[in-house]
Protein backbone atom coordinates (compact mmCIF):
# COMPACT_ATOMS: atom_id res chain seq x y z
CA UNK A 1 0.00 0.00 0.00
CA UNK A 2 1.28 3.34 -1.00
CA UNK A 3 1.77 5.88 2.07
CA UNK A 4 1.74 9.64 2.58
CA UNK A 5 4.95 10.67 4.05
CA UNK A 6 3.94 13.53 6.46
CA UNK A 7 6.11 15.92 8.81
CA UNK A 8 4.45 17.87 11.70
CA UNK A 9 6.76 20.44 13.51
CA UNK A 10 5.71 23.04 16.57
CA UNK A 11 7.07 26.51 16.68
CA UNK A 12 6.70 26.89 20.27
CA UNK A 13 7.40 30.67 20.02
CA UNK A 14 4.41 31.69 17.81
CA UNK A 15 2.03 28.26 18.91
CA UNK A 16 2.12 27.36 15.41
CA UNK A 17 2.03 23.87 14.32
CA UNK A 18 2.80 23.20 10.31
CA UNK A 19 1.80 20.40 8.70
CA UNK A 20 4.01 19.32 5.75
CA UNK A 21 2.96 16.61 3.09
CA UNK A 22 -0.93 16.29 3.06
CA UNK A 23 -1.79 18.66 0.76
CA UNK A 24 0.23 20.91 -1.62
CA UNK A 25 0.12 24.22 1.22
CA UNK A 26 0.76 23.53 4.47
CA UNK A 27 -1.30 23.40 7.24
CA UNK A 28 -0.91 25.38 10.17
CA UNK A 29 -2.41 25.31 13.65
CA UNK A 30 -2.46 27.75 16.03
CA UNK A 31 -2.27 26.82 19.50
CA UNK A 32 -2.24 29.95 21.14
CA UNK A 33 -5.89 29.67 22.25
CA UNK A 34 -8.36 26.93 21.31
CA UNK A 35 -7.19 24.46 18.63
CA UNK A 36 -9.07 24.35 14.99
CA UNK A 37 -8.48 21.04 13.33
CA UNK A 38 -11.18 21.86 10.93
CA UNK A 39 -8.63 22.09 8.07
CA UNK A 40 -6.53 19.23 8.91
CA UNK A 41 -9.74 17.40 8.74
CA UNK A 42 -10.76 18.49 5.66
CA UNK A 43 -7.68 17.76 3.96
CA UNK A 44 -7.57 14.42 5.57
CA UNK A 45 -11.41 14.24 3.91
CA UNK A 46 -10.17 15.07 0.40
CA UNK A 47 -7.39 12.60 0.70
CA UNK A 48 -9.63 9.61 1.97
CA UNK A 49 -10.44 8.63 -1.19
CA UNK A 50 -6.50 8.48 -2.36
CA UNK A 51 -6.72 5.28 0.28
CA UNK A 52 -3.21 5.72 1.46
CA UNK A 53 -1.64 5.34 4.94
CA UNK A 54 -0.17 8.61 6.65
CA UNK A 55 2.92 8.01 7.98
CA UNK A 56 4.00 11.39 9.90
CA UNK A 57 6.81 12.65 12.44
CA UNK A 58 5.96 15.16 14.95
CA UNK A 59 9.56 17.27 16.09
CA UNK A 60 9.96 19.86 18.81
CA UNK A 61 7.57 18.18 21.44
CA UNK A 62 8.25 19.60 25.01
CA UNK A 63 7.45 17.46 27.61
CA UNK A 64 6.95 20.54 30.23
CA UNK A 65 4.37 22.26 28.17
CA UNK A 66 0.89 20.36 28.74
CA UNK A 67 -1.34 22.13 26.19
CA UNK A 68 1.27 20.84 23.25
CA UNK A 69 1.25 17.55 24.59
CA UNK A 70 -2.21 17.33 24.38
CA UNK A 71 -2.56 18.95 21.05
CA UNK A 72 0.46 16.91 19.67
CA UNK A 73 -1.68 13.73 21.38
CA UNK A 74 -4.36 14.78 19.60
CA UNK A 75 -2.84 15.23 16.64
CA UNK A 76 -1.34 11.34 16.86
CA UNK A 77 -5.01 10.00 17.36
CA UNK A 78 -6.40 11.42 14.57
CA UNK A 79 -4.11 10.49 12.10
CA UNK A 80 -4.04 6.91 13.49
CA UNK A 81 -8.07 6.85 13.50
CA UNK A 82 -7.46 8.10 10.09
CA UNK A 83 -5.35 4.91 9.22
CA UNK A 84 -6.98 2.57 11.49
CA UNK A 85 -10.32 3.63 8.63
CA UNK A 86 -8.17 3.04 5.55
CA UNK A 87 -6.96 -0.62 6.70
CA UNK A 88 -10.90 -1.14 7.12
CA UNK A 89 -11.74 -0.43 3.71
CA UNK A 90 -9.02 -2.06 2.69
CA UNK A 91 -10.26 -5.22 4.46
CA UNK A 92 -13.65 -4.57 3.06
CA UNK A 93 -12.36 -4.80 -0.40
CA UNK A 94 -10.60 -7.91 -0.07
CA UNK A 95 -13.59 -9.39 1.83
CA UNK A 96 -16.14 -8.40 -0.95
CA UNK A 97 -18.12 -11.38 -2.53
CA UNK A 98 -17.17 -11.77 -6.25
CA UNK A 99 -20.24 -12.82 -9.06
CA UNK A 100 -19.18 -16.10 -7.80
CA UNK A 101 -20.04 -16.22 -4.22
CA UNK A 102 -16.45 -16.51 -3.22
CA UNK A 103 -14.68 -13.86 -1.31
CA UNK A 104 -11.56 -11.59 -2.71
CA UNK A 105 -9.40 -13.39 -0.08
CA UNK A 106 -6.91 -15.59 -0.56
CA UNK A 107 -9.15 -18.67 1.12
CA UNK A 108 -11.43 -18.66 -1.83
CA UNK A 109 -14.25 -19.94 0.57
CA UNK A 110 -18.30 -19.79 -1.04
CA UNK A 111 -20.34 -17.45 0.75
CA UNK A 112 -23.32 -19.66 2.48
CA UNK A 113 -25.84 -16.98 2.21
CA UNK A 114 -26.15 -17.01 -2.04
CA UNK A 115 -29.87 -17.32 -3.23
CA UNK A 116 -29.18 -20.11 -5.54
CA UNK A 117 -32.16 -23.08 -5.51
CA UNK A 118 -29.60 -25.78 -4.93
Amino acid sequence: MEKINCNISINTENFIIKIKGLKEDNIEISYSGDVDYTELVNSLIIIIDEQKQIEYSIENISNDDEKLKLVADTLKEILNEYNKNINSIEDMKENEVNDFGRTNGNDNTYNLNDDLPF
